[in-house]
């Protein structure tokens, strides 16, 4: 689970660092030079998701249960938050995919957390 997190945390990382008007407009999202730097922002904080992710699935201790508990909690908040956006027409039908990324993620951490 970690590791799916981190690849879908770096993969979109370094595209919202990279060219955030692209992912933006792919998503249906205005790319005014406000946005695009909260975009960059964003993709700053999932490139840390992603880094501790990956240094942390090998680690089986009370840490790893942290992070989970962290990453489950911010991820159950958006999706609720995703949701929201793609059913007002904030995002466009692609808004669907972070929906399901989300509910993916709430799942899986969900499973290895309380199984």
């Amino acid at each position: 689970m970690y590791i799916f997190n981190t690849i879908v945390a770096i993969v979109y990382a370094i595209g919202l660092l990279i060219v955030p008007a692209t992912i933006m407009t792919l998503h249906g999202i205005s790319s005014d030079p406000s946005t695009l730097l909260m975009a960059r922002y964003f993709g700053v904080a999932l490139l840390g998701i992603g880094l501790v992710t990956w240094l942390a699935s090998s680690d089986k201790s009370q840490a790893q249960n942290a992070i989970s508990l962290g990453l489950l909690i911010s991820y159950l908040v958006g999706f609720v938050v995703s949701i929201q956006a793609t059913l007002t027409g904030q995002m466009n039908a692609l808004g669907w995919l972070p929906v399901v990324i989300y509910l993916l993620l709430v799942i899986g951490l969900s499973y290895f957390r309380f199984r």
